[in-house]
């Protein structure tokens, strides 16, 4: 919290018609729960005096409706080509006329989702590391609609990550997401820490240069850049010779007749999900109720409201919950929009798809889900 308010404090704009100073934040997560968690906690303490904090929960488990809802918003408020634009928002000065405090501080918390497809500006940010890509693409959100020179501090990077943290030393941690490999020893680091991870070079200019051009010797078990680099040398090249060459580099599909199989695409599944997903809905019963639904094969909802575990939140003193649509209004406004029934929408609209806890004797066994219309979707713990 302390760092999201120094960062508004260097990177604020000034509203000509209030007065008021306000900037958008994003903080960037590497999985959801984790995110979640963060969020609850951030909820709970509010913000610090004299702010006040919007919050907004965005990453992939959220209903189809809901997240559409989420991201169009973004989209309009997130357009910093006329940077003044945003002054004229109804939105922000209903808001900024809402609390009597000086400082308004809007705030994303999301995943992976934020780093690429949304064409969004954003004063600051966060990053939570996981690989040199992430971090570049994250960077590409900070200030996207504004070229001119800059020299405010405006990212901030972990030092290492939450599942270093939460695995402890000397385990593999930059993966899922990552480059770092749970069983190959040659892709694994030896340390887990950015400052002992990137050269002063690579942290002082966050650019795509770093992925571009590598460096003439690669360490990839002490250089997150080069780990990345030689992951993707194996890939595309295969295996150094005397190292473990279990996978299926991409040249042989233009060096072998393998194309004339269908080996590797039975090998290595496209966006291959392991343990499976599952696709669920928040549907209505006849009477109106929204209840938790399992797709089956065949495409019917099954009720499965045993699996969701409904949660609250307390907003602390001046944290304000922004970004999320009333799930049954949106829905209502959805279906007449779109001339369908209320159930036929929520079936279509109202889905996502979530993963499967695993597998037993060739069936799927569901994860429990916890829920809440701002946080969205997460392991019940």
């Amino acid at each position: 919290r302390p760092q999201l308010a120094r960062l508004h404090r260097l990177n604020h704009t000034v509203d000509p018609i209030s007065g008021k100073k306000i900037s958008f934040g994003l903080v960037r997560f590497a999985n959801i729960n984790p995110l979640v968690d963060v969020a609850r906690e951030l909820i709970r303490l509010g913000a610090e005096t004299g702010q006040r904090i919007h919050l907004c929960v965005y990453h992939s488990r959220h209903p189809l409706l809901v997240r559409s809802a989420i991201e169009q918003r973004l989209d309009r408020l997130l357009n910093r080509k006329k940077p003044d634009a945003i002054f004229a928002d109804p939105e922000v000065q209903q808001r900024l006329a809402g609390s009597a405090e000086n400082d308004h501080l809007f705030v994303v918390l999301a995943t992976a989702v934020a780093e690429v497809g949304r064409d969004h500006d954003y004063d600051w940010a966060i990053v939570e590391p996981s690989s040199m890509r992430s971090i570049i693409q994250l960077a590409g959100r900070v200030r996207r609609h504004r070229p001119e020179k800059y020299l405010t501090p405006n990212l901030l990077l972990l030092d290492t990550n939450i599942a270093h943290l939460t695995n402890g030393p000397g385990k593999p941690a930059f993966f899922r997401p990552g480059f770092e490999h749970q069983s190959q020893a040659h892709f694994q680091l030896t340390s887990h820490r950015l400052g002992e991870l990137l050269t002063a070079d690579q942290l002082k200019t966050i650019d795509a240069s770093s992925r571009i051009r590598q460096r003439d010797a690669l360490c990839p078990t002490s250089n997150l850049v080069d780990l990345e680099h030689a992951r993707l040398r194996e890939l595309m090249q295969g295996a150094a010779p005397g190292k473990d060459d279990s996978s299926q580099p991409v040249l042989r599909w233009w060096t072998t007749n393998v194309h004339l199989s269908g080996y590797l695409q039975r090998r290595d599944p496209f966006r291959q999900d392991n343990l499976g997903r599952q696709r669920y809905g928040l549907l209505p019963d006849d009477e109106g109720e929204i209840g938790f639904y399992r797709f089956g094969d065949d495409g019917q909802p099954v009720a499965v409201d045993h699996l969701l575990h409904p949660t609250s939140i307390e907003p602390g003193p001046g944290l304000s919950l922004w970004g999320e649509p009333d799930y049954v209004a949106a829905l209502a406004g959805l279906a007449e929009s779109r001339g369908m029934e209320l159930r036929v929408c929520a079936e279509r609209f109202g889905a996502l798809d979530l993963p499967l806890k695993g597998a037993e004797d060739g069936l799927r066994v569901d994860e429990e889900w916890g829920y809440h219309p701002v946080l969205g979707f997460s392991r019940y713990r």
